[in-house]
C-alpha cells in the first residue's frame, strides 16, 4: 500500500510540474504572438525558438527570421526560410511572402522590370500595387543616372544622325 501511496504522489508531483511547464509556455507563447503583432520579429523569433516544440513555435520562429533578415537586406535567406519543405509551406503568408522578398530583391538590385513582372501575380498584397506603380519613374531614374555616369566616362550616349546620302 505504501508504494501504490508513493506512486500516486510522484505521479501528482509530475503532473503538478508538467502543468507548471505548460503554463509558462503558454505565457511565453502568447508574449511571442504580441511582439510579432507588434513587429518585434527578433524578438518574437527568439521567445518562439526557446518553446522549442510547443504547438507550432518552431514555424512561427521560422517564420519570423525569415522577416528578420528581409528587413536587414538579405532576401535569399528569407526567400529560403520561406520556401522550406519542412517548415512553411502554406504556413500563414508565406507564400504570398517569399513571392514578395523575391520581388524587392530584385528591386535591391535596381531591376524593377523583373520585380514587377513579379509583383503583378500577387498585385494584392502589402504594397505591391504602390510598388508596381512607382518604377516606371525609378526606371527612368536608374536609367538617367547610368548614362551620366557613361557621358563622365568620355562615352557619348547621343546618337549622332547623318542624312542619307544622295
Amino acid at each position: 500500500m505504501k508504494r501504490y501511496v508513493i506512486a500516486a504522489l510522484a505521479l501528482m508531483l509530475a503532473c503538478a510540474m508538467g502543468f507548471q511547464a505548460f503554463t509558462e509556455n503558454a505565457g511565453d507563447y502568447e508574449r511571442a504572438m504580441d511582439l510579432m503583432q507588434q513587429g518585434d520579429y527578433l524578438g518574437a523569433a527568439q521567445t518562439f525558438q526557446s518553446l522549442s516544440g510547443y504547438m507550432d513555435s518552431n514555424r512561427y520562429a521560422m517564420y519570423c527570421y525569415a522577416v528578420v533578415y528581409a528587413e536587414r537586406g538579405e532576401y535569399e535567406i528569407a526567400i529560403t526560410n520561406l520556401r522550406s519543405l519542412t517548415g512553411l509551406t502554406g504556413f500563414l503568408d508565406s507564400g504570398q511572402l517569399s513571392v514578395y522578398y523575391d520581388a524587392l530583391k530584385y528591386e535591391s538590385l535596381e531591376d524593377y522590370e523583373t520585380a514587377g513582372s513579379i509583383l503583378e501575380n500577387i498585385s494584392l498584397y502589402k504594397d505591391s500595387a504602390a510598388r508596381t506603380a512607382s518604377y516606371p519613374e525609378k526606371i527612368h531614374a536608374r536609367d538617367y543616372r547610368k548614362a551620366d555616369a557613361l557621358e563622365k566616362d568620355g562615352y557619348s550616349t547621343r546618337r549622332i544622325i547623318t542624312p542619307p546620302l544622295p
